[in-house]
Protein backbone atom coordinates (compact mmCIF):
# COMPACT_ATOMS: atom_id res chain seq x y z
CA UNK A 1 0.00 0.00 0.00
CA UNK A 2 2.70 2.18 0.98
CA UNK A 3 4.45 1.80 -2.50
CA UNK A 4 1.10 2.65 -4.17
CA UNK A 5 0.51 6.01 -2.64
CA UNK A 6 3.92 7.31 -2.89
CA UNK A 7 3.72 6.04 -6.84
CA UNK A 8 0.48 8.33 -7.04
CA UNK A 9 1.48 10.82 -5.18
CA UNK A 10 4.61 11.48 -7.61
CA UNK A 11 2.65 11.06 -10.79
CA UNK A 12 0.93 14.05 -9.65
CA UNK A 13 3.88 15.48 -9.00
CA UNK A 14 4.07 15.71 -5.20
CA UNK A 15 7.38 18.16 -4.27
CA UNK A 16 7.60 17.41 -1.15
CA UNK A 17 9.23 13.93 0.38
CA UNK A 18 7.49 10.36 0.67
CA UNK A 19 9.03 8.72 3.80
CA UNK A 20 8.20 5.02 4.27
CA UNK A 21 8.55 2.62 7.50
CA UNK A 22 11.99 2.17 8.67
CA UNK A 23 13.56 5.20 6.94
CA UNK A 24 15.54 7.97 9.33
CA UNK A 25 13.30 10.28 8.23
CA UNK A 26 10.10 8.18 8.92
CA UNK A 27 11.15 7.71 12.21
CA UNK A 28 11.86 11.44 13.15
CA UNK A 29 8.31 11.97 11.46
CA UNK A 30 5.87 10.04 14.15
CA UNK A 31 8.47 10.54 17.07
CA UNK A 32 6.69 12.47 19.89
CA UNK A 33 7.51 14.54 22.62
CA UNK A 34 5.95 11.77 25.10
CA UNK A 35 4.20 8.66 24.66
CA UNK A 36 0.99 8.49 26.26
CA UNK A 37 0.05 5.66 28.56
CA UNK A 38 -3.52 5.49 26.70
CA UNK A 39 -1.60 4.21 23.50
CA UNK A 40 1.42 2.26 24.47
CA UNK A 41 2.74 1.22 21.64
CA UNK A 42 0.97 4.19 19.71
CA UNK A 43 0.09 2.87 16.28
CA UNK A 44 2.14 3.44 12.97
CA UNK A 45 1.31 5.06 10.09
CA UNK A 46 1.74 3.30 6.77
CA UNK A 47 3.75 6.07 5.31
CA UNK A 48 4.53 9.77 5.92
CA UNK A 49 4.96 12.66 3.44
CA UNK A 50 6.67 16.13 4.01
CA UNK A 51 4.60 18.76 1.77
CA UNK A 52 6.24 21.74 1.11
CA UNK A 53 3.09 23.25 -0.18
CA UNK A 54 -0.61 24.08 0.36
CA UNK A 55 -0.62 21.91 -3.14
CA UNK A 56 1.02 19.22 -1.89
CA UNK A 57 -1.22 19.09 1.24
CA UNK A 58 -4.06 18.67 -1.42
CA UNK A 59 -2.56 16.12 -3.04
CA UNK A 60 -2.07 14.04 0.47
CA UNK A 61 -6.10 14.78 1.24
CA UNK A 62 -7.23 12.96 -2.27
CA UNK A 63 -4.02 10.23 -2.16
CA UNK A 64 -5.18 9.13 1.30
CA UNK A 65 -9.21 9.46 0.59
CA UNK A 66 -8.27 7.48 -2.83
CA UNK A 67 -6.66 4.56 -0.74
CA UNK A 68 -8.87 4.51 2.00
CA UNK A 69 -6.29 6.19 4.75
CA UNK A 70 -7.10 7.66 7.87
CA UNK A 71 -5.41 10.98 7.31
CA UNK A 72 -3.25 12.65 10.19
CA UNK A 73 -1.38 15.88 10.67
CA UNK A 74 2.04 16.47 12.27
CA UNK A 75 3.81 19.59 12.97
CA UNK A 76 5.71 19.49 16.41
CA UNK A 77 4.97 16.54 18.18
CA UNK A 78 3.66 17.49 21.74
CA UNK A 79 0.35 16.10 21.03
CA UNK A 80 -0.43 14.51 24.72
CA UNK A 81 -2.78 11.91 23.45
CA UNK A 82 -0.33 11.12 19.92
CA UNK A 83 -3.41 12.38 17.86
CA UNK A 84 -1.13 12.02 15.12
CA UNK A 85 -0.10 8.87 14.95
CA UNK A 86 -2.95 6.15 13.96
CA UNK A 87 -3.23 2.96 12.15
CA UNK A 88 -3.70 2.19 8.58
CA UNK A 89 -2.87 6.00 7.84
CA UNK A 90 -1.19 8.35 6.15
CA UNK A 91 1.00 10.82 8.17
CA UNK A 92 0.93 14.64 6.86
CA UNK A 93 4.35 15.76 8.76
CA UNK A 94 4.52 19.80 8.33
CA UNK A 95 7.62 20.44 9.56
CA UNK A 96 9.17 21.40 6.14
CA UNK A 97 6.58 23.89 6.19
CA UNK A 98 8.10 26.67 8.57
CA UNK A 99 8.76 29.76 7.20
CA UNK A 100 7.67 32.75 9.50
CA UNK A 101 7.13 36.60 7.66
CA UNK A 102 6.39 39.54 9.24
CA UNK A 103 4.70 42.99 8.27
CA UNK A 104 6.21 45.48 10.91
CA UNK A 105 3.55 48.47 9.31
CA UNK A 106 0.91 46.14 10.29
CA UNK A 107 1.99 44.41 13.24
CA UNK A 108 1.20 41.09 11.95
CA UNK A 109 3.30 37.35 10.97
CA UNK A 110 2.60 35.04 8.12
CA UNK A 111 3.54 31.89 9.63
CA UNK A 112 3.19 28.68 7.82
CA UNK A 113 1.36 25.65 8.90
CA UNK A 114 4.74 23.64 10.24
CA UNK A 115 6.43 26.64 11.79
CA UNK A 116 7.30 26.29 15.38
CA UNK A 117 6.50 28.88 18.57
CA UNK A 118 10.39 29.14 18.36
CA UNK A 119 10.25 29.73 14.68
CA UNK A 120 7.78 32.96 15.25
CA UNK A 121 9.28 34.24 18.88
CA UNK A 122 12.66 34.23 17.14
CA UNK A 123 11.70 36.22 13.75
CA UNK A 124 8.83 38.79 15.49
CA UNK A 125 11.00 39.59 18.81
CA UNK A 126 13.37 41.21 15.60
CA UNK A 127 10.99 44.18 15.71
CA UNK A 128 10.13 43.83 18.81
CA UNK A 129 7.01 42.20 18.53
CA UNK A 130 5.24 39.05 19.54
CA UNK A 131 2.45 37.07 19.70
CA UNK A 132 1.03 35.63 22.97
CA UNK A 133 2.46 31.56 22.52
CA UNK A 134 3.67 28.76 24.72
CA UNK A 135 6.76 28.35 26.46
CA UNK A 136 7.66 25.04 24.97
CA UNK A 137 9.58 26.32 21.59
CA UNK A 138 8.99 22.69 19.62
CA UNK A 139 6.03 23.23 20.25
CA UNK A 140 3.57 23.54 16.53
CA UNK A 141 0.98 25.13 15.43
CA UNK A 142 -1.78 22.61 17.18
CA UNK A 143 -1.52 24.80 20.11
CA UNK A 144 -2.29 28.16 18.21
CA UNK A 145 -5.29 26.32 16.78
CA UNK A 146 -6.86 24.90 19.67
CA UNK A 147 -6.15 27.59 22.24
CA UNK A 148 -3.04 28.51 23.29
CA UNK A 149 -1.81 30.73 25.80
CA UNK A 150 1.41 32.26 27.30
CA UNK A 151 2.85 34.84 29.06
CA UNK A 152 1.03 37.72 27.27
CA UNK A 153 -2.47 35.89 26.98
CA UNK A 154 -3.60 38.37 30.62
CA UNK A 155 -2.68 41.46 28.09
CA UNK A 156 -3.36 40.04 24.63
CA UNK A 157 -5.77 37.06 24.50
CA UNK A 158 -5.55 32.95 23.58
CA UNK A 159 -3.12 32.33 20.56
CA UNK A 160 -6.21 31.35 18.65
CA UNK A 161 -7.97 34.96 19.26
CA UNK A 162 -4.80 36.41 17.34
CA UNK A 163 -5.38 34.72 14.46
CA UNK A 164 -6.21 36.77 11.90
CA UNK A 165 -6.73 34.58 8.93
CA UNK A 166 -6.29 31.10 8.12
CA UNK A 167 -5.76 29.06 4.49
CA UNK A 168 -6.77 25.18 5.61
CA UNK A 169 -6.71 22.77 2.84
CA UNK A 170 -10.25 21.14 3.62
CA UNK A 171 -11.35 17.52 2.90
CA UNK A 172 -12.27 17.90 -0.72
CA UNK A 173 -9.02 18.78 -1.67
CA UNK A 174 -9.35 22.68 -2.13
CA UNK A 175 -7.76 25.53 -0.50
CA UNK A 176 -9.74 28.18 1.30
CA UNK A 177 -8.74 31.42 3.06
CA UNK A 178 -10.87 33.06 5.44
CA UNK A 179 -10.97 36.00 8.12
CA UNK A 180 -13.00 38.17 9.79
CA UNK A 181 -13.91 39.92 6.98
CA UNK A 182 -13.30 37.24 4.02
CA UNK A 183 -14.48 34.12 3.07
CA UNK A 184 -16.54 31.66 5.03
CA UNK A 185 -17.41 33.27 8.93
CA UNK A 186 -18.47 30.27 10.61
CA UNK A 187 -15.09 28.39 9.56
CA UNK A 188 -13.21 31.14 10.89
CA UNK A 189 -15.00 31.19 13.61
CA UNK A 190 -14.09 27.07 14.24
CA UNK A 191 -10.83 26.99 13.04
CA UNK A 192 -9.92 29.77 16.23
CA UNK A 193 -10.07 27.12 18.84
CA UNK A 194 -10.66 23.43 16.52
CA UNK A 195 -8.82 23.94 13.55
CA UNK A 196 -7.43 20.50 13.32
CA UNK A 197 -11.04 18.80 13.13
CA UNK A 198 -11.98 20.88 9.85
CA UNK A 199 -8.56 20.91 7.31
CA UNK A 200 -4.95 21.20 7.11
CA UNK A 201 -4.08 24.29 8.10
CA UNK A 202 -1.19 25.53 6.17
CA UNK A 203 -0.82 29.02 7.14
CA UNK A 204 -1.91 31.79 10.01
CA UNK A 205 -1.96 35.28 9.92
CA UNK A 206 -1.23 36.18 13.50
CA UNK A 207 -1.51 39.57 15.30
CA UNK A 208 1.58 41.07 17.07
CA UNK A 209 1.51 43.20 19.92
CA UNK A 210 4.85 45.71 21.25
CA UNK A 211 6.73 43.86 24.06
CA UNK A 212 10.12 45.70 23.24
CA UNK A 213 10.01 47.14 26.80
CA UNK A 214 9.33 43.36 28.78
CA UNK A 215 10.17 42.95 31.70
CA UNK A 216 9.95 39.86 33.89
CA UNK A 217 11.66 36.39 34.29
CA UNK A 218 12.34 33.48 36.31
CA UNK A 219 12.43 33.23 40.30
CA UNK A 220 13.22 29.97 41.66
CA UNK A 221 12.49 29.07 45.31
CA UNK A 222 13.41 26.01 47.63
CA UNK A 223 10.75 24.18 49.34
CA UNK A 224 10.79 24.32 52.79
CA UNK A 225 9.53 21.88 55.06
CA UNK A 226 6.38 23.74 56.11
CA UNK A 227 5.81 24.99 52.77
CA UNK A 228 5.60 28.41 53.82
CA UNK A 229 6.94 29.63 51.15
CA UNK A 230 4.70 28.29 48.65
CA UNK A 231 2.11 29.33 50.65
CA UNK A 232 3.00 32.76 50.26
CA UNK A 233 3.75 32.62 46.91
CA UNK A 234 -0.02 31.36 46.15
CA UNK A 235 -1.65 33.86 48.11
CA UNK A 236 0.66 36.95 46.64
CA UNK A 237 -0.39 35.41 43.06
CA UNK A 238 -4.22 35.55 43.82
CA UNK A 239 -4.35 38.84 46.13
CA UNK A 240 -1.65 40.80 44.15
CA UNK A 241 -0.90 39.40 40.78
CA UNK A 242 -4.14 38.67 39.62
CA UNK A 243 -6.00 42.06 40.23
CA UNK A 244 -3.39 43.73 38.14
CA UNK A 245 -3.78 42.73 34.47
CA UNK A 246 -0.52 44.16 33.26
CA UNK A 247 0.96 41.28 35.41
CA UNK A 248 1.16 37.38 34.43
CA UNK A 249 2.27 34.88 36.92
CA UNK A 250 2.26 31.16 36.76
CA UNK A 251 3.88 29.20 39.92
CA UNK A 252 5.16 25.77 38.90
CA UNK A 253 6.59 22.96 41.52
CA UNK A 254 8.50 20.45 40.86
CA UNK A 255 11.03 17.91 41.70
CA UNK A 256 14.95 18.27 40.27
CA UNK A 257 17.14 15.13 40.58
CA UNK A 258 20.33 16.41 42.38
CA UNK A 259 18.82 19.67 43.42
CA UNK A 260 15.56 18.65 45.52
CA UNK A 261 11.77 20.39 45.36
CA UNK A 262 11.66 23.74 43.62
CA UNK A 263 9.08 26.21 43.11
CA UNK A 264 9.78 28.24 40.02
CA UNK A 265 7.49 31.09 39.62
CA UNK A 266 7.54 32.63 35.46
CA UNK A 267 6.17 36.40 35.43
CA UNK A 268 5.40 38.86 33.24
CA UNK A 269 4.62 42.57 33.52
CA UNK A 270 3.50 44.41 30.67
CA UNK A 271 2.22 48.22 30.44
CA UNK A 272 4.54 51.67 30.59
CA UNK A 273 5.47 51.37 34.74
CA UNK A 274 9.35 52.45 34.45
CA UNK A 275 11.59 49.13 35.44
CA UNK A 276 12.25 50.43 38.50
CA UNK A 277 8.29 51.17 39.86
CA UNK A 278 7.93 47.03 38.35
CA UNK A 279 10.87 45.94 40.71
CA UNK A 280 8.91 47.62 43.23
CA UNK A 281 5.59 46.13 42.75
CA UNK A 282 6.62 42.72 42.58
CA UNK A 283 9.64 43.29 46.05
CA UNK A 284 7.85 41.33 48.40
CA UNK A 285 8.65 38.06 46.30
CA UNK A 286 12.30 39.04 46.16
CA UNK A 287 11.79 39.57 50.18
CA UNK A 288 11.03 35.50 50.33
CA UNK A 289 14.77 34.69 50.21
CA UNK A 290 14.90 33.07 46.03
CA UNK A 291 17.75 30.62 45.38
CA UNK A 292 18.26 32.59 41.91
CA UNK A 293 16.18 35.28 40.67
CA UNK A 294 16.30 36.65 37.30
CA UNK A 295 13.68 39.39 37.18
CA UNK A 296 14.32 42.53 35.48
CA UNK A 297 14.18 44.67 32.05
CA UNK A 298 15.01 41.74 29.23
CA UNK A 299 14.57 40.39 25.92
CA UNK A 300 10.99 38.69 25.61
CA UNK A 301 12.91 35.87 23.15
CA UNK A 302 14.99 35.16 26.26
CA UNK A 303 12.31 34.92 28.52
CA UNK A 304 10.13 32.39 26.52
CA UNK A 305 14.08 30.30 26.01
CA UNK A 306 13.99 30.05 29.33
CA UNK A 307 11.55 27.53 30.43
CA UNK A 308 14.00 25.13 28.44
CA UNK A 309 17.19 25.44 30.65
CA UNK A 310 14.41 25.51 33.66
CA UNK A 311 12.26 22.91 32.71
CA UNK A 312 12.95 19.27 34.24
CA UNK A 313 12.31 17.69 30.38
CA UNK A 314 13.79 20.74 28.09
CA UNK A 315 12.59 20.75 24.36
CA UNK A 316 13.72 17.32 22.91
CA UNK A 317 11.82 14.26 22.50
CA UNK A 318 11.28 12.04 25.57
CA UNK A 319 10.05 8.60 23.34
CA UNK A 320 10.86 6.93 26.46
CA UNK A 321 9.00 8.46 28.75
CA UNK A 322 5.54 8.48 29.44
CA UNK A 323 3.16 11.78 29.87
CA UNK A 324 -0.30 12.43 30.91
CA UNK A 325 -1.91 15.63 32.04
CA UNK A 326 -5.24 17.35 33.84
CA UNK A 327 -6.54 20.60 33.33
CA UNK A 328 -8.70 22.54 35.08
CA UNK A 329 -9.91 26.06 35.50
CA UNK A 330 -11.43 27.95 38.50
CA UNK A 331 -12.77 31.33 39.62
CA UNK A 332 -11.61 34.20 41.99
CA UNK A 333 -14.24 32.77 44.51
CA UNK A 334 -13.35 29.29 44.01
CA UNK A 335 -9.45 29.90 45.01
CA UNK A 336 -9.67 29.99 48.31
CA UNK A 337 -7.49 29.59 51.46
CA UNK A 338 -8.82 25.31 51.98
CA UNK A 339 -8.27 25.44 47.83
CA UNK A 340 -4.63 26.45 47.98
CA UNK A 341 -3.88 24.17 51.09
CA UNK A 342 -5.39 21.15 49.30
CA UNK A 343 -2.70 22.17 46.07
CA UNK A 344 -0.09 22.42 48.48
CA UNK A 345 -0.86 18.94 50.22
CA UNK A 346 -1.09 17.33 46.76
CA UNK A 347 2.36 19.07 45.94
CA UNK A 348 3.76 17.51 49.32
CA UNK A 349 2.29 14.08 48.90
CA UNK A 350 3.48 13.68 44.74
CA UNK A 351 5.42 10.48 44.92
CA UNK A 352 8.01 12.03 42.96
CA UNK A 353 10.40 8.78 43.06
CA UNK A 354 7.96 7.26 40.73
CA UNK A 355 6.73 10.41 38.64
CA UNK A 356 9.84 12.13 38.17
CA UNK A 357 10.13 15.39 36.29
CA UNK A 358 6.31 16.08 37.11
CA UNK A 359 5.44 19.76 36.67
CA UNK A 360 2.19 20.83 39.20
CA UNK A 361 1.11 24.49 38.48
CA UNK A 362 -1.46 27.20 39.17
CA UNK A 363 -1.58 29.52 36.58
CA UNK A 364 -3.01 33.12 37.16
CA UNK A 365 -5.45 33.35 34.25
CA UNK A 366 -8.28 36.35 33.29
CA UNK A 367 -8.25 39.89 32.08
CA UNK A 368 -7.34 39.23 28.03
CA UNK A 369 -8.05 35.12 28.22
CA UNK A 370 -11.87 35.22 28.30
CA UNK A 371 -11.65 38.07 25.12
CA UNK A 372 -13.27 35.05 22.78
CA UNK A 373 -15.91 33.30 21.27
CA UNK A 374 -14.51 30.47 19.80
CA UNK A 375 -14.81 26.67 20.35
CA UNK A 376 -12.13 26.81 23.02
CA UNK A 377 -12.16 24.87 26.37
CA UNK A 378 -12.02 27.83 28.19
CA UNK A 379 -14.88 30.39 29.75
CA UNK A 380 -14.67 34.22 30.10
CA UNK A 381 -14.99 33.80 34.14
CA UNK A 382 -11.74 31.55 34.27
CA UNK A 383 -9.47 33.31 36.59
CA UNK A 384 -7.12 30.62 37.49
CA UNK A 385 -6.26 27.26 35.96
CA UNK A 386 -4.64 24.57 37.59
CA UNK A 387 -2.07 21.48 35.53
CA UNK A 388 -1.26 18.47 36.79
CA UNK A 389 1.52 16.90 34.30
CA UNK A 390 3.24 13.40 35.77
CA UNK A 391 6.14 11.96 33.62
CA UNK A 392 7.70 8.93 34.15
CA UNK A 393 9.51 6.19 32.78
CA UNK A 394 7.99 2.96 34.04
CA UNK A 395 5.22 1.48 32.95
CA UNK A 396 4.71 0.03 36.32
CA UNK A 397 3.77 3.94 37.09
CA UNK A 398 0.59 4.60 35.11
CA UNK A 399 -1.89 4.02 38.27
CA UNK A 400 0.27 6.62 40.14
CA UNK A 401 -0.30 9.13 37.58
CA UNK A 402 -3.78 8.39 37.34
CA UNK A 403 -4.28 8.58 40.93
CA UNK A 404 -2.54 12.37 40.49
CA UNK A 405 -4.43 13.50 38.24
CA UNK A 406 -7.84 11.90 38.64
CA UNK A 407 -10.44 12.07 41.79
CA UNK A 408 -8.07 11.32 44.41
CA UNK A 409 -5.93 14.20 44.11
CA UNK A 410 -6.10 17.53 41.50
CA UNK A 411 -9.45 16.68 39.85
CA UNK A 412 -10.95 15.77 43.02
CA UNK A 413 -9.46 19.31 44.23
CA UNK A 414 -10.66 21.00 41.37
CA UNK A 415 -14.92 19.48 41.97
CA UNK A 416 -14.76 20.08 45.35
CA UNK A 417 -14.35 23.85 44.59
CA UNK A 418 -16.73 23.90 42.03
CA UNK A 419 -14.54 24.38 39.73
CA UNK A 420 -14.36 22.70 35.82
CA UNK A 421 -11.60 19.81 34.75
CA UNK A 422 -10.29 18.75 31.35
CA UNK A 423 -11.58 21.84 29.79
CA UNK A 424 -8.59 22.60 27.60
CA UNK A 425 -8.37 20.83 24.25
CA UNK A 426 -4.42 21.04 24.11
CA UNK A 427 -3.87 18.78 27.13
CA UNK A 428 -7.31 17.09 27.88
CA UNK A 429 -7.60 13.80 28.21
CA UNK A 430 -9.37 10.80 26.08
CA UNK A 431 -12.29 10.67 28.53
CA UNK A 432 -12.61 14.86 28.26
CA UNK A 433 -16.10 15.78 27.83
CA UNK A 434 -16.82 16.66 24.38
CA UNK A 435 -19.16 19.79 25.27
CA UNK A 436 -16.30 21.23 28.02
CA UNK A 437 -13.92 21.11 25.00
CA UNK A 438 -15.37 22.99 22.92
CA UNK A 439 -16.82 25.57 25.88
CA UNK A 440 -20.51 24.47 26.27
CA UNK A 441 -23.43 23.26 24.35
CA UNK A 442 -23.76 26.26 21.58
CA UNK A 443 -20.45 25.86 20.28
CA UNK A 444 -20.62 22.25 19.93
CA UNK A 445 -23.90 22.20 18.30
CA UNK A 446 -22.39 25.65 15.38
CA UNK A 447 -18.96 23.29 15.28
CA UNK A 448 -20.78 20.04 14.23
CA UNK A 449 -22.51 22.32 11.88
CA UNK A 450 -19.25 23.74 10.62
CA UNK A 451 -17.95 19.93 10.07
CA UNK A 452 -20.63 18.90 8.44
CA UNK A 453 -20.64 21.24 6.06
CA UNK A 454 -16.98 21.32 5.34
CA UNK A 455 -15.97 17.75 6.17
CA UNK A 456 -18.82 15.62 5.66
CA UNK A 457 -17.67 12.23 5.08
CA UNK A 458 -15.12 12.56 8.22
CA UNK A 459 -11.90 12.80 6.83
CA UNK A 460 -9.91 14.23 9.32
CA UNK A 461 -10.76 12.38 12.36
CA UNK A 462 -7.34 12.53 14.47
CA UNK A 463 -7.71 15.81 16.57
CA UNK A 464 -8.98 16.04 20.28
CA UNK A 465 -12.64 17.00 19.35
CA UNK A 466 -13.87 13.23 19.44
CA UNK A 467 -17.07 12.88 18.62
CA UNK A 468 -17.48 15.31 15.84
Amino acid sequence: MADTVAAALKEKLFLGETLFPNSEGYKRSITSWQQSPHRCPAPRPILAVRPRSSRDCALAVKAARDNGLTLTVRCGGHSMEQTFLQDNSLLVDLTLMRGVFVNTDARTASVEGGAMLGDIDAETTLYGLATPLGLARTTGMGLVLHGGFGIASRMYGLSCANILAATLVLADGSVETVSAKKGDQDLFWAVRGAGAALGIVTKLVLQLHDVSDFWGGIVLFKDDEQHDTLRKLLHWQRDHAFPNKQIAMSVYYTCKPGVGRLMMVMMGFFGDKSPEEKARAVQHLRDLEPMQDFLGKMSYLDYQNAHTQFSPTGDDPKPHEFCRSFYGTLTLSQATDEFLKGFIRICDTCPYNKLPATLLMVDACGAAYGQHNGPVGYTADSDFAVLAQPAWTDVHYHEAAAALCEQGQMKGLLRDAGGLGDMYANVAGPDARLVSRVGGEDNLKRLREVKQRVDPHNVFTAHPFKGL
